[in-house]
Parts: structure tokens; sequence; C-alpha cells
């Protein structure tokens, strides 16, 4: 008898802490906060922080010119709009990521919300269309 009331005790105690909600820090799920940009480590991060709220997702690589023109223009974007995740993944590292999206040109601006993508853009743009861009995609004007 004992033993029983232990293990229902015990299932009841896993059952209750198995249905509290985490936030995002304990999930280990990284956020931007203003002003910066996360470069991505996995594939599983980047779906984490892709699941939840605006993210724009760079992709690039270190070998393309205007790719590191658009580099600044990103990092200057992320600052001024801190209600919008801004994440980098490198194509050369994540090669896997960028066929299941199907990268073809550099860089590429993919536009996600709530996991879903909802828009992408190829080619260097200038910070007023990247801003614009965003501002149209997210409806945030």
């Amino acid at each position: 008898m004992n033993y029983t009331m232990s293990a229902l005790l015990l299932l009841c105690t896993v059952s209750f802490t198995g249905c509290v909600q985490k936030n995002d820090k304990e999930k280990g799920i990284k956020r931007s906060t203003a002003g910066t940009v996360i470069h991505i480590n996995s594939e599983q991060e980047f779906d984490e922080i892709t699941a939840n709220g605006n993210v724009v997702v760079d992709f690039f690589a270190h070998w393309c010119g205007p790719c590191q023109k658009m580099g600044p223009i990103f990092d200057e974007t992320a600052k001024e709009m801190p209600d919008t995740t801004f994440v980098k993944v490198d194509t050369e590292k994540f090669t896997d990521l960028s066929k299941r999206f199907g990268v073809r040109g550099l860089p590429t601006l993919m536009f996600f919300k709530n996991g879903k993508k909802i828009g992408q853009k190829t080619g260097l743009l200038t910070k007023a269309e990247l801003r614009k861009e965003i501002n149209k995609t997210y409806e945030l004007v």
C-alpha cells in the first residue's frame, strides 16, 4: 500500500510538472534583444527561434560580396526593430538548412511568423528597402 501511494504521488508530480509551461529562457530558446543578431549553431536552434514571433533570417556566405554589404544593414536594422528577431544562417555551415528552404541565391532573406515562412527576398537590399519589407510582411505599418 505504501509503495502504491508513493508511485501515485510520483505520477501526479510528474504529470503536474509536465503541464507547466516554460518561458523561452527556461526552454533554452534565444530571443533577440534590441541591437543583437543571433548566429545559429544548429538546425534545432533555428527551428526553436523561428517558432515564435516575427523572425527575419539572413541566409549568407562569407565569400559573397552582396552578403558582406548586407551584414551591416541587417545589424543596424536589428538595433532599430527590437520587436523582431534577427537571425543569420551561414549557408556553408548549414547546407541542409539551406536546401530545406530552397536557398538558391545570396543573400536570401526569409520572413517567419510563429514558425511559418511567410515571405522571402533574394539579393542585396538597402536599409530602407529592408525596413519596408519587414513592415509590409509583418503588417507593422
